[in-house]
Parts: structure tokens; sequence; C-alpha cells
């Protein structure tokens, strides 16, 4: 007998849904609230319980930047109202630079100590993106999430098996509660560890840096404004993200890439003495730090899974892709895993399709796959590309900084970072927008 057999007698019910999604992290959550909008039955699972949010309280350490293309799509989701509502940034300017003095003739010759400023008003937008805290975001989204008659969200619940075949028309996870949840498609959003991935056999190709994000929080004494900036270094970029305002005071998260060791040395240090050191490497644009928040570092790594899919089986967000995060655009890759497979799955569910079925859930991944592997060829090509010392690679990012200052070339960077190449991908593979 298995041990699901074994089991059986013991299951309190079995629910059935058109779709279940373990993961109710943010991509998980706003893929749960776009496919419930559209009147699909579904089920969002977490072992961890929802965001208790105070807004009182000082800006947490975990911030992500979401682009122009997921906030109108948060905006159909009707998301964008409640996270309006709490708190959050826009940014409308980014601004870009390498800060590495040489003598060298290279240096000279290319003048690298001008910066590329990105304008929203180059695409036609009021900005090009917002500052949003996770929890905040995840909280909006649940909040919504309750508000939908055909969701379901459980938190705090883990799994405690999944059962039947990839190949077999039904899935079936048991929960430790002993309730069965039956569903024709599991969609794993369950980041970088995920159990989904795991069960459905799904390989993964893991690269690291060799480097560490150190990200600070800190208290600011005046607004920091509607500007955020990166200045890339030989030894790693630095940003500066604008924070909402709480309680009539000033914040802003930093971000440090550097050496898992440097970064260990920093977080040993007193505050006084990280501030110090924060306002003695980072650029001049830097403003003055009054007290530091919150602090963290985390190693930089690169994990691809082999495939999105299988039948009945979708990968989103980190389960899918976990790439680096310069730019911040890993939350947005997301988002538009969300975006994509929203529209491939309902449109087949809609004509009465089976949209669990592996010829349906390729073309989400073909999508996908596209614009994930662009994104990782830039994003790594401005890595290696910035750390690099070799001479052609040099006048290669040099003439590339030059090049972007020319109003087509920063308008089609601008477009890209906001997320409008999307639509361009969806319609070669003609895939109606929901």
């Amino acid at each position: 007998m298995s041990t699901y057999e074994n089991q059986a007698s013991d299951i309190k019910k079995v629910l059935h849904y058109d779709v279940i999604i373990v993961g109710a992290g943010m991509v998980g959550a706003t893929l749960a609230c776009a496919l419930a909008e559209q009147g699909m039955q579904v089920l969002i699972l977490d072992s961890a319980l929802s965001p208790q949010i105070d807004l009182t309280q000082k800006p947490g350490l975990r911030v992500s930047a979401i682009h122009i293309a997921s906030v109108n799509f948060l905006k159909k989701l009707q998301v964008w109202p409640l996270l309006s509502a709490k708190r959050l940034r826009p940014f409308t300017h980014m601004e870009i630079w390498e800060t590495n003095p040489s003598n060298h003739t290279i240096d000279r010759l290319f003048k690298t100590d001008q910066s590329v400023v990105l304008d929203c008003q180059h695409i036609g937008e009021q900005a090009l993106g917002y500052f949003i805290e996770n929890d905040i975001f995840q909280a909006a989204l649940h909040e919504r999430l309750e508000a939908l008659p055909t969701a379901q969200l459980l938190t705090g619940v883990s799994i405690d098996q999944f059962i039947n075949p990839l190949d077999h028309a039904e899935k079936r996870i048991l929960l430790t509660n002993k309730n069965e949840y039956v569903s024709p498609l599991i969609i794993g959003a369950d980041g970088m560890l995920s159990q989904v991935r795991s069960w459905s056999g799904i390989q993964t190709n893991h690269t690291t840096y060799g480097q560490s994000a150190f990200v600070a929080t800190v208290e600011l004494p005046t607004d920091p404004g509607f500007l955020t900036w990166q200045a890339f270094t030989a030894q790693g970029p630095m940003a500066f993200l604008p924070l909402p305002v709480c309680a009539n005071r000033y914040y802003a998260s930093l971000v440090w890439y550097h050496t898992q060791i440097h970064h260990q040395a920093l977080m040993a240090l007193s505050d006084v003495e990280l501030i110090r050191q924060i306002s003695q490497h980072f650029p001049q644009q830097l403003p003055p730090i009054l007290s530091l928040v919150s602090k963290n570092t985390f190693p930089l790594s690169k994990q691809i899974a082999t495939s999105y899919v299988k039948p009945g089986v979708a990968l989103i967000g980190d389960a899918a892709h976990t790439v680096h995060p310069l730019a911040g655009q890993g939350l947005n890759l997301g988002l538009q895993d969300a975006i994509t497979l929203t529209d491939v799955i309902v449109t087949a569910w809609k004509k009465g399709e089976i949209y669990a079925s592996l010829d349906v859930l390729k073309t989400y991944q073909q999508i996908r796959q596209a614009d994930t592997r662009h994104m990782i060829w830039l994003l790594e090509a401005c890595h290696y590309g910035f750390m690099s010392h070799n001479i052609v690679i040099k006048c290669l990012r040099k003439a590339s900084f030059l090049g972007a200052k020319y109003q087509p070339i920063k308008r089609y960077i601008t477009e890209y970072g906001a997320g409008k190449r999307l639509k361009i991908l969806q319609n070669m593979y003609k895939i109606p927008s929901i």
C-alpha cells in the first residue's frame, strides 16, 4: 500500500481548484490576483504568515524597484490603490556613471566623468518606477486577494506531500492540515529553493559571482528627492535609492557591491564607524547620513531552471530564475512572468482548451525565457564589463556610455528598463493581453 493510500483515510476534505499556486510572495500573489480577477478558482499556499504592517515604523530593509509596466498591471488588478494608500516612493530620474579615476589615455579620451541620466519624460511617463518595501507590497496583494471571491489564501500551512505523477491530469497536494487540494495546474512561486521545482524534477544551472551585496537603510537630514543613482566602480556598483517619508523623517536605501570578505568587515563595525566608511567610499552625491536603521549582506548568484514548465506545472519568479540584482530587475522579471502566464492560461481557459497542457504552457516558457536571457546578458555585460581591466572591454564600455547620451539610444534603454518590451514579445507569439 502506498504512502498516499495509508493517509487517505485521514483526509478531512478534498477540494478542487482551477489553479494552485505554491508561494504567496509578491510574484505568486500577483499571479493569484490576476487569475482570480478573470474568474478562475485559485488557491494560493504559503508556509509563512501574511506580513503585519505598521506604517509608523521606519522603512524595512527589503525594498524593491517596480517599473512602469508592472505598475500598469497592478492598476488593472486594483492593487495599486492599496499600495498608494500605504507608502511608496516614485523615482523620476536615474543617473548612471563610472567612477574609476585614472590617467590612462582611454579615460582621458572618453571623458568618463560625465554621467547618463534617464528621465521619465523620455518615455512620456510621470515616473520611471517606484521603490516599495517588500512587506508592504505583499500585504497589499494579500488584502486584495481577501476581497476576490474566487481566490483562497492559506498562509502558515505546510505541504506534507505532492501526489500523482507529472503526466496525470490531476495534481494533488496534501497539507499537514490533512486536507487534500486538487488541480490540473500547480504553479511554483516558492522561491530559489522551490519545492515545486524539486518535486517536478526540473534541474537548475547555478553560478556564483564571487561578490556580495551590502544593503543598508539610513536616515537622512533632508528629503532625497526623486533621483536614484548608480555608480560603477572597479570593485562593483554603488547605488542610492530614495525611500518614502515616514513620520516626517527621510530615508534611503544604499547598496554596495564588493567582496564577501569586505562586507563581513563592514558588518562587524559600529554604526558610527560604518557610516564613516560609507561616507568615505561612496560618491560625493551621497547626502549626509544621520543614522543607520538596518543593514545586511547577501551573496550574489544566478540560478536558472533548465525548464520553466512540465505538463501541469509552471515555475515563475525566483523558482524559475534568480538573476544578478543589478538595476533591481529581478522582481520585475517575476512580475512579467505573472503577466505572461496569466495571458496564456486565461486565453486557453476561455477557449475551453486544456490550459495545463504542455503545448499551452510552452508558449509562456518561450516568451519568458527569451526575455530573461536578454536581461541576464545585459546584467552580466554590466557586471563583468565594468570590473574588467582589459583595454578592449574598457574601450567598449566607455564608447557605450557615450552612445547612451544620444536620444534614440537613451529612449530605448529607458523603455527597456521600464518593461515596455514585454508587449513586443507577446505580440510575436500572438498572445492577447487580458
